[in-house]
């Protein structure tokens, strides 16, 4: 099998992914490609959260809110103390949202100040709300985890730190534990210190090549296919049938191709 039959395969894959996507219809899809892209817990009141639009389409904020728990709790006691978001929010853009008494080189980049979700402190969860379902946070619903949350491998990082969310990330995530992650490699964050606030105003998003991984043919008919002309040409075409692939192909999909980020 050449490598032309193998992409063949793989982008017919992506292809059926793209369509099933479509039929959750176009707010779903862009909901995933808009997330927390800065946090801060500074010290006295220099609180914000920073959202990032990486899809390719101008969101409505009004679908959008910030919701905190306090002291511990669930979403649905976050929804409670919440900010409601409003206005549009261009692709490649940022919407700060910050404590009304923050620092002056935190206000001059806010869009909206003075609500009662950014009064956090480093033990209360932080959320995006997408139409009344949450699809970010840092932090997560239960019990008080004390003075913070670990993020990266530092301990109580949510407390007197700005987090960054890296640039391979491109959608938000529910499971913190995954999100925070136990060392700076599996973790979605850089851990920058106390008021530090740099990177507040932008944020760069570069995801990896759609193709990167590990891949293997899937154990279905005709997942490896050879010919020029197409199935139904009569001329030079071959395909793998349910027999190959217990049988005298079997190894064949047990190979893996590795695509790197690099080519």
């Amino acid at each position: 099998m050449n490598m032309r039959n193998i992409l063949e395969n793989i982008y017919w894959l992506a292809a059926k992914y793209t369509a099933a996507l479509v039929m959750f219809g176009l707010s779903a899809i862009y909901a995933q490609g808009v997330f927390i892209s800065e946090y801060s817990e500074g010290s006295s009141n220099n609180k914000y959260v920073e959202i990032y639009n990486g899809t390719d389409q101008n969101i409505d904020l009004s679908e959008y809110a910030i919701w905190k728990i306090a002291n511990g709790g669930d979403w649905a006691e976050g929804s409670g103390s919440s900010a409601e978001l409003s206005g549009s929010l261009a692709p490649g853009d940022v919407f700060v949202l910050c404590n009304s008494s923050s620092d002056d080189a935190i206000l001059s980049e806010a869009d909206m100040t003075g609500t009662n979700a950014t009064t956090f402190n480093g033990d209360d969860a932080v959320g995006l709300a997408h139409n009344g379902v949450i699809i970010d946070a840092v932090g997560s619903e239960g019990a008080d985890p004390g003075n913070g949350w670990d993020v990266a491998g530092f301990s109580n990082a949510t407390a007197n730190n700005t987090l960054v969310r890296k640039a391979s990330v491109t959608n938000g995530n529910t499971n913190w534990a995954t999100s925070a992650g136990v060392d700076e490699e599996s973790s979605e964050w850089i851990v920058l210190g106390q008021d530090i606030w740099t990177n507040l105003g932008s944020h760069t998003m570069n995801p990896p090549h759609p193709l990167t991984g590990t891949w293997k043919l899937a154990p279905v008919p005709g997942a490896m296919k050879v010919g020029v002309q197409g199935p139904n040409s009569g001329q030079n075409w071959w395909r793998s049938d349910e027999g190959h692939i217990t049988g005298s192909r079997a190894c064949q999909f047990d190979d893996e191709f590795v695509f790197n980020a690099d080519g």
